[in-house]
């Protein structure tokens, strides 16, 4: 029986040996092969380690050593919103499951105008009590709610580091004393006609996953009687004219911090109290937004961003935001 195909020649004229695929080349030789090359940069890994051991002067050690500051940057955002932990049963010390714990918060908007009515000093129990039952039918039975009443506003925010804003997750899920890291510096109050950024959080606990908060818009009816319920509690407890427009729905904290400092600058630049800006990059991650007034003897405003909170990808969407509503900055800047 005979190959009905001719044989491949060589250069030389002379039929080419046959050679089993893959296993060298037709024209004499072995195939070379591919490169392939590891990161081993485990950024990750060395974030994870110092956070755990609450190792704050490792975190910016890192993030300066770092051959890419966006990728830190980015791994650190996420770990620093979530804890695991293995536990024990109660029952039975020699079975143990690992609970894995998020920390949710509701970036709200407050107006300049006040209540006449004074704020009272004590938490309110009951309306405490109104949100974690409103939150806890939202997220579903599946997973845990432990909700923070007192809201806390951006200037605190902001000087929250990495290690500090793991703690104070960690405190929520019970699971360590009271955050002793020191906040970062502080930056400049916001005027009293301007609006103001608030938070309430809320960790969410899950055994055998992650936490998963409802697709949006999947129920729309129920994340918009959501987010009148909690315009109505909130407006209770700041005692300030809440609407649920400016209310959005719970999401994780770096997601919050993000949508809340738009929503805060969006209604900023439609109130038209700003007709300038320009951006000041600092050490470490912070980043101050200087807002300049219409009113020439009025001090300009100034907005710290810290990057481990809003990412790179957020700075680049607030800058945008801000070019489309006043233009291109005062002074050009290039942030890398």
């Amino acid at each position: 029986m005979t190959n009905s195909q001719p044989k491949k020649p060589t250069i030389d004229g002379s039929p080419a040996p046959a050679v089993p695929a893959g296993y060298g080349n037709p024209n004499g030789g072995w195939i070379k092969p591919d490169q392939i090359f590891l990161d081993l940069d485990l950024s990750y890994l060395k974030i994870a380690r110092a956070l755990n051991q609450s190792d704050d002067a490792a975190v910016w050690d890192q993030l300066r050593e770092s051959h890419d500051p966006r990728r830190y940057l980015d791994s650190l955002t996420s770990l620093a919103g979530s804890y695991s932990i293995d536990l024990k049963h109660f029952r039975d010390p020699t079975r143990q499951a690992t609970r894995h714990t998020a920390l949710i918060s509701i970036p709200f908007l407050m107006p300049p105008e006040r209540w006449s009515v004074d704020q009272p000093t004590a938490p309110d129990r009951a309306a405490a009590a109104a949100i974690f039952r409103l939150l806890r039918d939202w997220v579903g039975d599946q997973q845990q709610v432990c909700v923070v009443t007192a809201c806390t506003p951006y200037s605190q925010v902001s000087r929250w580091s990495p290690v500090t804003q793991r703690e104070y997750l960690q405190v929520l899920a019970r699971e360590a004393p009271k955050p002793s890291v020191p906040w970062l510096d502080p930056v400049a109050e916001l005027p009293s006609d301007f609006p103001q950024l608030a938070f309430m959080h809320a960790g969410l606990a899950r055994w055998f996953g992650f936490p998963q908060l409802p697709e949006p818009d999947v129920r729309a009816e129920k994340d918009w009687r959501l987010r009148c319920q909690l315009a109505a509690h909130l407006a209770y407890l700041c005692h300030r004219p809440v609407q649920p427009q400016d209310v959005p729905l719970p999401s994780n904290f770096a997601e919050a911090v993000l949508e809340g400092v738009r929503l805060w600058l969006a209604d900023v630049l439609r109130r038209r109290l700003i007709c300038a800006w320009e951006v000041h990059v600092a050490d470490r991650d912070l980043v101050t937004l200087e807002l300049r007034r219409r009113q020439q003897d009025e001090p300009t405003v100034m907005l710290p961003l810290r990057l481990h909170q809003i990412g790179w990808t957020g700075m680049d969407l607030l800058m945008t935001d801000l070019k489309q509503g006043l233009g291109a900055p005062v002074v050009p800047i290039t942030v890398c």
